[in-house]
């Protein structure tokens, strides 16, 4: 359980910088925007475009560990919180946590590219970004196809085809203390395109409607102060 308290907010959502975001909370939020995707579709379609892995995904993978031996990560692809058909989605998206930054890959299964969303590359020329996260891709896609094919009977991945393409988020390079909020507001609002129009404005703004609708988690038992809905709802 995780416990978020009014003296560990400011720390927590970080709004005046100089604290990165931790794995708990980063999972979390992935928690409550894949339960939102939810929403979206009708109760009766097992279908989703996206399928949103957790950070310990990636973490097992860098270390040359296989994610299918671990519990959690086992639910993530096909306990009862996957109440969609995952070998339908269009899109696997892995966020990542290396060297005090954040960053994701989108994997699009339908069009065969590789979308790197890396908030802290800024105006990096592609073929530097590529060289820098293509060994990362590799060990990330050689996980996904041991993963699927441990856990899935017909299923069968194969990344030979992919291509990488960079997503162009902004000119300056983010803070690496907020590389993760700008890594969940583009996971949010990634729809396949290779850019996503992003403002340190716009993070601010993110930032507290995350915390709103974390507390909009399902099984949560805290409520916002009423203070902060009267500052949400102004």
């Amino acid at each position: 359980m995780f416990c978020l308290t009014g003296y560990l907010l400011p720390k927590v959502m970080n709004w005046k910088g100089g604290v990165g975001l931790s794995y708990e909370l980063f999972d979390i939020s992935i928690r409550r925007l894949k339960q939102l995707d939810s929403c979206i579709y009708p109760s009766d379609i097992p279908l989703r475009w996206r399928h949103i892995l957790e950070s310990d995904f990636a973490m097992h993978a860098l270390a040359n560990e296989n994610p299918a031996m671990n519990f959690s990560i086992r639910q993530q692809f096909i306990e009862q919180i996957v109440d969609y058909e995952l070998p339908r989605c269009r899109m696997i998206i892995v966020p990542v946590h290396s060297r005090g930054l954040w960053w994701a890959y989108a994997f699009d299964l339908r069009e065969h590219n590789v979308f790197i969303i890396d908030p802290s590359s800024g105006s990096s020329d592609d073929d530097i970004v590529d060289m820098m996260h293509s060994g990362t891709i590799k060990l990330i896609q050689d996980s996904l196809r041991s993963t699927v094919s441990n856990l899935f009977h017909g299923w069968e991945l194969s990344f030979d085809a992919f291509e990488k393409v960079v997503v162009r988020i902004s000119q300056s390079p983010c803070k690496s203390f907020d590389s993760g909020f700008y890594t969940l507001f583009c996971i949010k609002n990634f729809n396949g395109d290779n850019k996503i129009h992003i403002n340190e404005a716009a993070i601010i703004k993110f930032k507290h409607y995350l915390l709103y609708e974390l507390f909009g988690l399902k099984e949560n038992r805290g409520i916002l102060p009423t203070v902060y809905v009267q500052t949400i709802d102004d």
